[in-house]
């Protein structure tokens, strides 16, 4: 079982998983630009591999529409001044088991060297759940003692906010 303890004189967020110390970097501009590209690219690459399992009509809708959301900016993080307000692609990335796994190497990179996917799945699967999604909400700026936002009476809609104790509002 792991242990979370937020650093006393640094942005860092220390865990003990997997027999070692891991430190936590906070989500800022850097890590905001290479989520972003890396959720970009992934788009991409998604849109090549159905190319074969569609028609060519459906196909270039599919890669017009995604041209279009990129355009919008559905997979840009949001002003670092409000970091909570990210694009749709990037919220259903950050949503993902692949997406959380490419977030936590990112976290972890600054301090640690590109850590291998492998040993960031076993991060996931060795410590604690909660004690993990909470210091990883602390990086992305959300206090995961907050509660989730109510949803918004004009719209009906939520807020793009994660919900409390989970980084990701899973």
């Amino acid at each position: 079982m792991s242990g979370i303890t937020q650093s006393g004189g640094g942005p860092e967020i220390v865990t003990d998983a997997a027999g070692k110390d891991w430190s936590l970097s906070h989500v800022g501009p850097r890590i905001r630009r290479l989520y972003s590209a890396w959720c970009k690219a992934r788009a991409w690459a998604a849109l090549a591999g159905s190319k074969e399992h569609e028609s060519e009509e459906a196909h270039r809708e599919s890669r017009a529409a995604l041209i279009e959301q990129v355009a919008a900016g559905g997979y840009d993080w949001g002003s670092p001044l409000d970091p909570r307000r990210m694009g749709a692609g990037l919220r259903a990335h950050l949503q993902s088991d692949e997406g959380k796994v490419k977030l936590l190497q990112l976290l972890l990179a600054e301090t640690h060297g590109e850590v291998p996917v492998e040993q960031v799945v076993k991060l996931f699967v060795e410590a604690d759940p909660e004690a993990l999604g909470d210091a990883i909400a602390r990086c992305l700026g959300v206090d995961p003692n907050a509660k989730a936002p109510a949803a918004s009476p004009s719209s009906g809609k939520e807020k793009a906010t994660p919900a409390q104790g989970s980084p990701t509002g899973t």
